[in-house]
C-alpha cells in the first residue's frame, strides 16, 4: 500500500529537520577532527574560547567558562594549551589577588585573526546566491532551534505547539 506523498507545510518541516541532522553529524565531525589536530595548530573549541577573550577583554577562567558555556575544567585544560602555546597570558589579578585572570596576546589576537579570515572565505562560498531576506529567515530559524535544544527537551512549548 502506497503512502500519499507529504506535501505543504509538513514537507518543509521534514526537509529542515533533515536538514538539521546533517548539520549537526558535520558538526559533530569538525569537532572530532579538533582531536586529531597537529600540534601548534588551535582548534575550534580553543579559537572559540580566544573569540570570547577578545570580547570580553581579561578574565578569570570562572568568567571565561560562564560566558562561553562550558565547565571550568575544561575552560583550563583549554587555556592550558593556549598558555603553552603563547597565545593567553595569565596574571594576578590587580582587585584580588587571589583571582588568575587570563588575557589575549598579540600572538592570540593574530591567530584570531587568521581563523575568522578563514571562516569569513568559507561562509562567503557557503551563502554564496542567497538573499539577504533567506540569510535571515535562516537565522531566525536557528536561534528559534537553539532554544528549542535550550528548553526541556519532555516540556511542550510556550505556543501549545508539540514539536518531536
Amino acid at each position: 500500500m502506497a503512502t500519499a506523498p507529504v506535501v505543504g507545510r509538513e514537507s518543509s518541516v521534514l526537509e529542515l529537520r533533515s536538514a538539521f541532522r546533517e548539520f549537526a553529524r558535520a558538526l559533530v565531525r569538525m569537532r572530532g577532527r579538533d582531536t586529531h589536530i597537529a600540534p601548534g595548530k588551535m582548534t575550534t573549541a580553543q579559537y572559540e574560547l580566544l573569540a570570547k577573550l577578545a570580547e570580553h577583554g581579561a578574565c578569570s577562567a570562572a568568567e571565561l567558562a560562564c560566558a562561553a558555556e562550558l565547565s571550568p575544567p575544561t575552560v583550563a585544560h583549554q587555556l592550558d594549551a593556549l598558555a603553552a602555546d603563547g597565545h593567553v597570558a595569565r596574571e594576578r589579578s590587580t582587585g584580588d589577588r587571589r583571582v588568575v585572570v587570563t588575557k589575549l596576546t598579540g600572538k592570540g589576537r593574530k591567530a584570531i585573526e587568521r581563523k575568522r579570515k578563514h571562516w569569513d572565505g568559507r561562509w562567503e562560498c557557503a551563502l554564496h546566491g542567497l538573499s539577504d531576506e533567506e540569510i535571515e529567515a535562516a537565522a531566525k530559524v536557528l536561534g528559534r532551534l537553539a532554544a528549542m535544544l535550550s528548553d526541556d527537551a519532555e516540556k511542550p512549548p510556550a505556543t501549545g505547539h508539540r514539536g518531536s
